[in-house]
């Protein structure tokens, strides 16, 4: 089965690192920790996270500076956890490209909705979700990263995965090539072909015909999409509760 959504925490207190690591593994993510700021870059281009939290506050490069190169190698939203008696500034964080700053003592209720909210404005869902298709129902749980079409269980890699994701993501509008590149790869790390080859494989899986796909559609000069209709229900959210 694929692996599940993951979350790298870089933070020099080991405390925290457990407490962040404990909430988001209970909450059904991978966690992936580091305890330097040059191993958490190191870990974010190997694993491509769907959210990166990472403190202010390292020795080996701190800051904006951290920030800035985590952002150089993921487009995932990034959450910095900073002390507001120290140097390193928000808006300092923020033109690095920072998505969010949380200001040190946290409480943990507050840093889980500002993770929800990114991540589902990234695209990772927190929930069941059931839409209608040509070929019945497809039922997608992110968490658990199982997906379902009709009274199939479909056999999915993490890339077909991503990429059902992304297009169910967009309620049946097609999605550009390059959005669709970025969200699967990130910055500079896909290409065309990559995405064709992973289209072809994820249409073998759920097109009855792939040469004539009735799921998984080409909008020429755009991108992709997904033939659905509107959700007919979802499950109860369960993610990321403290």
């Amino acid at each position: 089965m694929p692996n599940r959504p993951c979350i790298l925490v870089a933070n020099p207190d080991r405390g925290i690192e457990t407490l962040l690591r404990r909430n988001f593994g209970a909450a059904g993510f991978t966690v992936v920790t580091a305890d330097t700021a040059r191993s958490a870059i190191s870990r974010i281009a190997q694993k491509n996270p769907d959210l990166i939290v990472l403190s202010a506050d390292f020795e080996d490069i701190g800051g904006s500076d951290f920030v800035r190169q985590a952002r150089a190698v993921s487009s995932s939203p990034i959450i910095v956890l900073f002390h507001p008696n120290r140097m390193t500034m928000p808006r300092d964080l923020l033109d690095g490209g920072a998505d969010d700053c949380v200001e040190e003592p946290f409480l943990v209720q507050e840093l889980a909705a500002r993770a929800r909210r990114l991540l589902v404005r990234a695209g990772v869902w927190l929930h069941k979700r059931i839409v209608l298709t040509p070929a019945g129902s497809l039922e997608v749980d992110p968490l658990a990263r199982t997906a379902r079409l009709g009274d199939r269980r479909l056999d999915l890699t993490g890339l077909e995965f991503k990429l059902l994701v992304v297009l169910l993501g967009a309620g049946g509008s097609p999605v550009s090539h390059d959005e669709l590149l970025r969200r699967m790869w990130g910055e500079h790390r896909g290409s065309t072909q990559n995405l064709r080859r992973v289209i072809a494989t994820l249409r073998d899986t759920i097109e009855q015909d792939p040469k004539q796909p009735a799921l998984l559609i080409s909008v020429r000069g755009i991108g992709y999409r997904l033939n659905v209709s509107e959700d007919p229900s979802a499950a109860s959210d369960n993610s990321l509760e403290t």
